[in-house]
């Protein structure tokens, strides 16, 4: 299996501490993901994992999220799964929300299984935003108590 693996690339990050510097990184990070898919389409990588912060929610511009989108039109043989992390989160009025990615792209909104012709993908996009610690432990307390269950009966 040939695949790219991506994370943490934070586009539009205002890059604070480094003054007038910030305008130009985040420039070089388009500039990156350009190359990013050259590298893709001239190594025939069939599968493309982007694993959380694609973009910073509080901070992104539709203009950067066009340029992305039409990056993504250059690599239509490679499929592209995004899994949304805690700075890009799939929440109502994200970018995933209000944008027509390509075909070819799958964004993970929460635990999800995407059957390709050679593999069966797993994926989690993070969509939660607690209003305090407590509703967001609920559920993972769930899920230990679920675990803990399940390995006491095998004991």
């Amino acid at each position: 299996m040939k695949f790219l693996h991506l994370a943490d690339i934070h586009l539009d990050m205002p890059f604070k501490l480094v003054g007038a510097m910030g305008e130009k990184r985040r420039m070089m990070q388009l500039d990156i993901l350009r190359q990013v898919a050259e590298y893709v389409n001239k190594n025939k990588i069939k599968y493309m994992f982007i694993a959380g912060d694609l973009y910073e929610h509080e901070y992104i511009k539709d203009g950067t999220i066009n340029a992305l989108i039409n990056i993504i039109k250059k690599m239509p043989d490679t499929q592209i799964f995004i899994s949304p992390g805690n700075h890009d989160p799939f929440v109502a009025g994200s970018v995933y929300d209000r944008f027509e990615f390509p075909a070819n792209v799958h964004i993970f909104s929460d635990l999800e299984v995407v059957e390709t012709e050679d593999y069966n993908i797993y994926g989690y996009g993070f969509s939660l935003f607690p209003s305090n610690i407590k509703d967001f432990l609920i559920p993972y307390s769930f899920i230990w108590l679920i675990i803990f269950s399940i390995s006491s009966a095998l004991i």
